[in-house]
């Protein structure tokens, strides 16, 4: 003959696993329900997102110093300037013209990370550090063991230091 009669526990542990079966269905439900109602394109609720890029030619204010290698070129400018392509084809003119060119790198002056050195007013050619650091606009630095060797402004001079000869020339 078969007891039909059930202890406490067993009924406690059939009333959870009722109780946890119909959890697991009802969240199962509404993520369903979310997978079939809910856009999965942001942008019709005016959020876009961009993926990033990393350009390694780039640095920024807190990184000039701290290159991996002993000795480079900061190449400073407004990219948002009329002259910005211009002061661009000049870097890539003198990279491609020399065959051991020293490196590089461009530091945009109006980017938020920068904003601590762009000052519109005046530059300080004397800077030796970060903190002493300002720069006003089109600036080549250059730079040996972390430290400034050469902080130019006038363009004529950079063309010189560069070894440029006619910088609109193209590639």
């Amino acid at each position: 003959m078969k007891n039909n009669y059930k202890s406490e526990e067993q009924n406690e542990i059939k009333n959870f696993i009722i109780i946890l079966v119909i959890v697991l269905v009802f969240i199962g439900v509404i993520y369903g329900f979310s997978m079939l109602f809910i856009e999965k394109d942001n942008s019709i609720y005016g959020i876009s997102y961009q993926t990033g890029e990393v350009n390694p030619d780039m640095v920024i204010a807190g990184t000039m110093f701290n290159r991996p290698i002993d000795e480079y070129y900061i190449l400073a400018y407004n990219n948002k300037g009329v002259e910005a392509p211009y002061y661009s084809q000049l870097a890539k003119n003198y990279i491609s013209k020399q065959t051991d060119a020293t490196q590089m790198y461009y530091l945009e002056l109006n980017s938020y990370l920068n904003k601590d050195i762009y000052s519109t007013t005046e530059s300080n050619p004397k800077a030796k550090n970060l903190e002493e650091l300002q720069i006003k606009d089109f600036t080549l630095i250059h730079i040996k063991k972390g430290k400034i060797v050469n902080y130019i402004e006038d363009y004529n001079t950079i063309l010189k230091m560069l070894e440029i000869t006619n910088p609109i020339e193209a590639e």
